[in-house]
């Protein structure tokens, strides 16, 4: 099965990253990643659980994130920047030089 690495990349392209620190961090670390709620918009494959969600004694029952789930569209887009710089370089190299 082939994969469309313009897909990936289109994807890829939609995750906003964020700096963040967890609310229950007392000490308030900074962080680097995603929030599930904006992920789930864009990555739902990579999302479990709902957000608001309470367990029945009315606690808040956190979504994560599966980050491995993401790895392939961020290969194949890797890949497919690699291929582009690849291209652009071959380009470059065999137009004629200006000097």
């Amino acid at each position: 099965m082939s994969h469309n690495s313009e897909d990936s990349l289109k994807l890829i392209s939609k995750i906003k990253v964020k700096t963040f620190a967890y609310k229950s961090d007392p000490e308030k670390i900074k962080r680097v990643g995603f929030i599930a709620d904006e992920l789930q918009e864009v990555a739902p494959f990579a999302v479990v659980g709902d957000r608001d969600a309470v367990d029945k004694d009315g606690n808040p029952v956190y979504q994560h994130i599966k980050y491995a789930a993401l790895v392939p569209d961020i290969i194949a887009t890797l890949q497919w920047c690699i291929k582009k710089i690849e291209d652009l370089e071959l380009e470059f190299n065999s137009s004629p030089s200006s000097y």
